[in-house]
């Protein structure tokens, strides 16, 4: 067992400090147990075999951020942790995004906005094959997604928010303060009301539309010398108001992976439904799955225009 009140020096061989031989403490996030143990733990077993060391990996439930290495020579440790890094490096495309930047879309009047569309859009579509109240999007999450990333240790985290307080004076003063103008509708297929997967209200194209596409392209290129992954897909700037992907499909019922809008097409005044003009006050380092008690994605890093 760690002894608890040594103090801790990670991602560094030292001597061991209770027992003989050598120690290595490398922090990991909870996100690369599974990858590391393997199937069976074979994973974990052949680094053991491969490089004759004890490797102790924490309970997911322990709370603790790190594994450690010992064996009585340096070099097995250092082969050892080599190899789970490489491990850890390909695992990281096979996960999913974990934080994204964001405008948050929060303004009382845009909020109600919404609120008002969504009680219409349900008046019209309640008896129709699918729809249900679980596909809407909050009020209190309608925002703009401008990147999607992976920032899975604590490292990436930290650099993460250096290129963000750089950027703040680089290139997203254009965006901040900006007027943004959200107005008519479209759909994931694109254009697609047949079969809509994700409705959403579009981003009008003006000066501010193109800040942000410029900002989006400085990003990329920021978080990819940092050696963050990214999206690099074009950005199709949108505000979800209705995704279903948060359909609860029930037990023994046919999977339906769209639903029938149509009627939002032959209606003019939904079409072109005008949300409202918001000055962009804020940008986020938005985490995915968290939310602050406001029901808005947890901020892991703000952009103000303070």
């Amino acid at each position: 067992m760690t002894n608890e009140t040594t103090s801790e020096v990670y991602n560094e061989i030292i001597k061991h400090p209770w027992s003989k031989g050598y120690l290595l403490r490398k922090k990991v996030e909870p996100y690369f147990y599974g990858f590391i143990t393997g199937k069976n733990n074979k994973t974990i077993t052949k680094i053991i075999q491969n490089h004759k060391v004890r490797i102790e990996l924490p309970d997911e439930l322990s709370g603790k951020l790190y594994y450690s290495i010992t064996c009585m020579k340096k070099d097995k440790i250092q082969g050892a942790s080599d190899e789970m890094d490489k491990v850890i490096k390909w695992a990281i495309p096979r996960l999913n995004w974990t934080h994204f930047v964001s405008i948050p879309l929060l303004t009382k009047k845009m909020r109600n906005s919404v609120k008002s569309f969504q009680k219409s859009t349900h008046s019209t579509f309640h008896e129709t094959e699918g729809f249900s109240e679980e596909i809407l999007q909050s009020p209190y999450k309608f925002h703009l997604t401008i990147l999607m990333m992976k920032l899975y240790k604590e490292e990436q985290r930290d650099k993460a928010v250096e290129i963000l307080k750089q950027v703040k004076i680089d290139g997203s003063e254009g965006v901040l303060n900006s007027e943004i103008t959200i107005k008519s509708l479209s759909t994931f297929p694109e254009n697609d009301f047949e079969n809509c997967q994700v409705l959403y209200a579009q981003v009008q194209q003006d000066e501010t539309y193109e800040k942000i596409h410029r900002l989006h392209s400085l990003l990329i290129e920021k978080f990819q010398q940092a050696g963050i992954e990214v999206d690099t897909n074009p950005l199709a700037l949108h505000a979800t108001l209705m995704n279903y992907r948060y359909k609860i499909q029930k037990k023994n019922q046919k999977i339906q992976k769209s639903i029938n809008l149509s009627k939002l097409k032959e209606n003019n005044e939904f079409l072109n439904y005008d949300f409202g003009k918001q000055i962009i006050n804020q940008i986020h380092l938005s985490t995915l799955g968290k939310y602050h008690k406001s029901g808005f994605y947890m901020p892991h890093y703000m952009i103000t225009n303070k």
